[in-house]
């Protein structure tokens, strides 16, 4: 019968990791994960790469072997760090989105950041509310998305404007529910912070699980869903991938059809 070891006199783990959970949600994440990497790879979106890059991957295999392992501590860290790590580069990705969508509409004057900043302000924030796994800065995130959505709705441009090409609505929706999702992880991971280390949370699975590593899954779920392979055969002048770039090869935008991020998301 596997039992709680000790490193050093000293408990690393509140409960004994349990092998099914941990394969089950290694065995999600290796789906999603290569349904991304495929993705990725016909449309060349690269700044998706961390979803590729998946460190819950790395995490759950920790996991899986933590359950006979419990007294390891580089075997907790590791699996610790990679479970940690992984939301923060979603997040980034995120941010990454509604830069591209204001890009896909030309309504760069309508967002309250710089275009060119925004991705770099957020993920700033986030390294300085880091002890409050970035809640902070993500509550401030959706707030600049929302007044950017009610903005270009009031003041339309011709690419926004009832233009099936620019689903960038459909797009902002999808966002909105990553958003959210990484939103919830982080009040958790916050929360879990201030309990202590004879918190429920850290003495409980289930708690990780549910709000945690399904939070996590289902941005991956809801991002890949709102995928659509489309190729486009001339690149756009303004660039996509960088203020003021000049795209190259098949580029998400064309002159003619703006697609915006992820290779044209589905339709609203």
């Amino acid at each position: 019968m596997t039992v709680l070891e000790s490193q050093n006199v000293y408990y690393l783990w509140k409960f004994l990791p349990s092998t099914p959970a941990a394969v089950a949600f290694l065995l999600l994440f290796i789906v999603t994960t290569a349904l991304h990497t495929c993705r990725m790879i016909k449309t060349k979106i690269w700044f998706c790469t961390v979803f590729v890059i998946d460190g819950f991957l790395i995490g759950y295999i920790g996991r899986c072997i933590a359950h006979n392992s419990t007294g390891t501590l580089m075997l907790f860290i590791q699996q610790n760090f990679f479970i940690l790590l992984a939301p923060a580069l979603f997040a980034a990705s995120i941010y990454m989105v509604l830069g591209r969508i204001t890009w896909s509409v030309r309504g760069e004057r309508h967002s309250l950041i710089r275009t060119h900043w925004l991705t770099h302000a957020f993920v700033f924030g986030d390294v300085l509310s880091f002890m409050i796994q970035g809640v902070i800065s993500f509550g401030l995130f959706i707030i600049t998305a929302v007044i950017f959505q009610v903005r270009i709705s009031k003041f339309t441009t011709a690419e926004s404007y009832n233009n099936p090409d620019v689903p960038w609505k459909g797009n902002l929706y999808a966002l909105y529910a990553m958003s959210v999702l990484v939103l919830i992880r982080s009040i958790f991971r916050a929360v879990e912070y201030s309990m202590g280390y004879d918190g429920y949370a850290l003495a409980h699975a289930w708690t990780l699980y549910v709000f945690d590593s399904m939070p996590m899954a289902s941005v991956m779920v809801v991002c890949f869903w709102r995928y659509r392979i489309q190729t486009a055969h001339q690149g756009n002048k303004r660039g996509v991938w960088g203020t003021g770039a000049r795209s190259r090869g098949h580029s998400v935008l064309e002159t003619h059809s703006i697609t915006g991020i992820f290779a044209g998301f589905g339709s609203v």
